[in-house]
Order: C-alpha cells, then sequence, then structure tokens
C-alpha cells in the first residue's frame, strides 16, 4: 500500500488532504497538530512536497503545502512507480 511509504504523521496528512482538496499546511500548523518540534514539522512535510504528494509556494518567508485536486491520481502513480 502506497501509505506505507510514509510516517504516521505524513499518512495523517494525506488522509486530511484527501478529505479536504485544497487545504492549506504549514511548518506551525504541523507542528502545533502533531505536538512536534519544528525539524519533525519540517522534514515531514518537505518530503511530502517532494514525492510530489503536496505543492508547495513560498509567500514572503513562509513555506506553504497544500493539497492538489489531483491528490488521488498523484497517490495512485506513486504506488504503481513503487511497485506495489
Amino acid at each position: 500500500m502506497v501509505l506505507d511509504l510514509f510516517n504516521h504523521r505524513q499518512v495523517e496528512i494525506i488522509r486530511n488532504a484527501l478529505k479536504h482538496p485544497g487545504q492549506r499546511y504549514t511548518f506551525a500548523s504541523h507542528q502545533k497538530s502533531h505536538n512536534v518540534v519544528y525539524q519533525t514539522a519540517r522534514t515531514d512535510l518537505l518530503g511530502l512536497g517532494e514525492c510530489g504528494v503536496l505543492e508547495k509556494r513560498k509567500k514572503g518567508k513562509q513555506m506553504i503545502f497544500f493539497a492538489p485536486a489531483d491528490l488521488p491520481a498523484r497517490l495512485l502513480r506513486l504506488k504503481e512507480e513503487a511497485g506495489a
């Protein structure tokens, strides 16, 4: 299963993003919602951005990640690439 590629916090973001396309995530929001340190929140979100699960944009100095409308297709593509 494609969700096996991610840690439990990232899986929760993916589940939330599937329910709420266009949802925005920041390092601070992820840090607060999962009660983790900044570096963990940063690593989680950058990882999801690098594999194409979330889109990332820079707004001033802040990095914003959001759930793309085609997230289900992106997850399916990751699953196929992983050979799962």
